[in-house]
């Protein structure tokens, strides 16, 4: 009688916990993604990307010295008043380190 009793309480209690943790909608999301996964692999196999040609893009940013100073500004300030709310920002107030900082921001967006 025991075994009867284990018997039917282990699957009754498996369903309890699938239902309880909600796994029938995960399995459902998983099988659909590698159907999508598998969708995609085979599209990519069938139909390979073609390669780009480069081709250089004129920036109005670097020939227009005033738009860029008014960005980096803007970054400048951005950064200053994050600074301001205690972030890993908040040391970097002095005016030696905002010039370098700019200096960076000028570097980057070359």
């Amino acid at each position: 009688m025991q075994y009867l009793y284990i018997g039917t309480a282990v699957p009754v209690a498996l369903l309890i916990l699938r239902q309880a943790l909600d796994f029938s909608y995960k399995e459902e999301l998983v099988t659909n993604s590698l159907a999508d996964y598998i969708l995609q692999a085979r599209s990519r196999r069938e139909n390979p990307p073609t390669a780009r040609k480069y081709e250089p893009q004129q920036t109005a940013q670097k020939t227009d010295p005033v738009l860029r100073e008014e960005m980096v500004e803007r970054i400048a300030s951005s950064i200053r008043q994050t600074a301001a709310t205690g972030s890993h920002f908040s040391k970097m107030l002095s005016p030696e380190e905002e010039e370098i900082m700019r200096e960076i921001i000028r570097e980057f967006m070359e």
